[in-house]
């Protein structure tokens, strides 16, 4: 009553609507990217190349391989679902599932390009409820978001035969969104994200462009393999028919066979893998008496091991730069123990748990709360991804996770135990025990070192 009286209530009512309205930045546009002028002056674009480059990029098996490493980050995940309605709990699982095995796999299309539309189909069930069905992929480039006052509302496709542009609307309060958009990590609240490429490009120029390691190692391996012969020949010439192959016509019009010219044929012959003849005729004794025409092979021996350290250097360049440590693709070394492998593992989870976050709440405000409101009206639910860091650790070590579902039956046994050992997790050995009593760890060893002491006794 007092604030009231003396005003702050009124200015207090003010703050807090400022405080949960609209954003006071909405309209906001972020200046061009750093990464957009990355050269030396500054004067051409890099994201020019980037998406001219992209499919190039794709067709590259030291990349496609590690960007479907990454996407399988998320292919399977489990869902935690809260809601008081039996009925809906089933409709809200069968489709979470459904979306995550059909709907997911297209969407993450727009790793490559930092964006994605699509298009949502929908069935009706047995039962006679609304439901979502499937998703059709469009090309990247042939999809943008259509805006009205900076808020997104739906989402245009170009090309379509028989009618152009096609434009597909977002979802309402009380209509499942026909069309999907996806944003790849966006930076700066933007609408449009970036592409998973990004960090590989330059590594993949210098590995695959003109000019770069890949091609210089063929090139290298090319002429080792195909060197041509040296062909020593005199310093003479002939005259022979007109019609002979590698003649030419001297000052006079006369045909002429320089032996210089027939060393070079001699030597494409060889190339080619055709017998040759050579001349048994000699220089005179006072001329050193050797051979007039000889053919020597080239001795050399190709060692290209750095080269190859330099192309398997930008493979672990391109790794990382699409997110993915070379550790979790390769076969572990001896001693790579948890630092090893576990933490980029931990971190490579911890990435894609953001990115399914990201892409479940996409699901649920565009199809999944408009569908519950079409088949059971207002019924509260929720929808989430289960921390993917925290089950994968509850299966390895055979403990039930945080919502009590256990992932694995048993527990490691003994120093030797799988699971959570094998990944560098340190796991309590059971206490043993004997006819039903109880031992420590300390007395146990003290009896297996007895046991162990009689044994190699009774071998002396």
């Amino acid at each position: 009553m007092i604030a009231e009286a003396n005003g702050q209530g009124m200015q207090t009512q003010v703050v807090e609507d400022v405080l949960t309205g609209r954003p006071m930045t909405e309209g906001y546009t972020p200046s061009l990217p750093l990464w957009a002028t990355w050269a030396m002056d500054g004067a051409w674009l890099p994201q020019f190349y980037l998406l001219r480059d992209i499919e190039l990029m794709m067709i590259h098996p030291m990349v496609r391989n590690p960007l479907n490493h990454f996407k399988s980050g998320i292919a399977s995940v489990d869902f935690e679902i809260t809601t008081q309605d039996p009925t809906a709990q089933a409709f809200l699982e069968g489709q979470c599932r459904r979306f995550w095995s059909g709907g997911v796999p297209m969407l993450q299309g727009g790793y490559e390009y930092g964006w994605i539309g699509a298009e949502n189909l929908y069935s009706k069930s047995d039962d006679g409820m609304l439901q979502w069905d499937a998703l059709v992929q469009f090309n990247p480039r042939d999809t943008y978001l259509l805006t009205q006052s900076a808020q997104p509302v739906g989402v245009r496709v170009k090309n379509v035969r028989d009618k152009g542009n096609v434009d597909l609307w977002l979802a309402s309060t009380d209509v499942p969104a026909k069309a999907l958009w996806y944003a790849h990590e966006p930076r700066y609240n933007q609408h449009y994200g970036q592409s998973q490429l990004l960090g590989a490009w330059r590594p993949w120029r210098r590995l695959a462009w003109k000019d770069g390691a890949e091609t210089v190692a063929d090139t290298g391996v090319y002429r080792f393999a195909y060197a041509g012969p040296v062909v020593r020949y005199p310093e003479e010439d002939s005259q022979p028919a007109s019609n002979a192959p590698a003649t030419s016509l001297d000052s006079q019009g006369r045909p002429r066979r320089y032996a210089r010219d027939v060393a070079r044929q001699i030597a494409e012959w060889f190339k080619a893998g055709a017998g040759v003849g050579l001349p048994s005729s000699k220089y005179p004794p006072e001329m050193g008496g050797g051979d007039k025409w000889s053919l020597e092979l080239p001795k050399q021996t190709l060692n290209i091991d750095g080269l190859i350290a330099y192309i398997k250097h930008l493979w672990d360049q391109i790794s990382h730069g699409i997110g993915v440590p070379p550790e979790l693709m390769q076969a572990a070394e001896t001693g790579s123990g948890y630092s090893g492998r576990k933490i980029p593992r931990d971190a490579f989870l911890m990435r894609n748990q953001r990115i399914a976050d990201a892409i479940i709440l996409l699901f649920v405000n565009q199809v999944l709360k408009p569908l519950m409101k079409w088949n059971f009206g207002h019924t509260r639910f929720e929808v989430r991804v289960k921390d993917m860091l925290k089950e994968e650790r509850a299966a390895q070590v055979g403990k039930p996770s945080e919502d009590g579902a256990a992932r694995a039956e048993g527990m490691p046994m003994g120093p030797k135990a799988t699971g959570a050992q094998s990944q560098g997790q340190f796991v309590e050995p059971p206490v043993p025990s004997i006819a039903g009593a109880q031992f420590s760890i300390e007395e146990a060893r003290r009896v297996a070192g007895r046991i162990v002491g009689r044994i190699l006794g009774r071998a002396a």
